[in-house]
């Protein structure tokens, strides 16, 4: 059985329904307790459930922070950014290391649940500089800045945690 904290809430994972009411029955009794009954939302991740097992889902998250921005109805909004990148290739490579973080924090949670975690996950990018600075172990004077991103991601492929791949802009 796992137990996953967040601030005030926590979530039970167990193969045995009779274990968790115990552990449950055990916090009630030792701080009253709200049980919410089986999970439908952790951290802003849904979960279904079903016979094959528990299924997680981000797409709520993903449209409220689409309706957040106004970016609802595929248009833009523009924000000052905290950084400015010099090229195109910064900035896709800027958010292959965003996207590389998540996935690593995701795959962290399904190895917690003892869930499958795939063995190498294709990032598809359509800039394939960043692609070429990946699989380039020289750090080249244009990407001096890029390094500790580089490194990040870097180290994911050379693990083969990552795939990167490239993908035609339109598509």
């Amino acid at each position: 059985m796992e137990l996953l904290f967040y601030v005030d809430d926590i979530l039970l994972v167990g193969n045995s329904r009779g274990d968790i009411q115990k552990v449950k029955k055990y916090l009630d009794d030792s701080f009253t307790i709200k049980d919410l009954g089986d999970a439908k939302f952790f951290l802003d991740i849904e979960l279904f459930h079903t016979s094959a097992g528990i299924f997680l889902n981000q797409m709520k998250y993903t449209l409220d922070m689409l309706k957040d921005t106004g970016l609802i109805g595929l248009s833009w909004k523009t924000k000052q950014q905290a950084t400015v990148s010099k090229s195109s290739t910064e900035l896709e490579y800027k958010a292959m290391t965003v996207v590389v973080c998540e996935l690593q924090w995701i795959t962290y949670i399904m190895a917690d649940l003892h869930m499958p975690v795939p063995k190498s996950i294709p990032l598809w990018r359509d800039n394939q500089a960043a692609i070429h600075i990946t699989s380039n172990h020289v750090f080249h004077e244009r990407t001096k800045h890029l390094k500790i991103d580089c490194q990040i991601v870097r180290n994911q492929y050379l693990t083969g945690f990552i795939t990167p791949q490239h993908i035609a802009s339109k598509l």
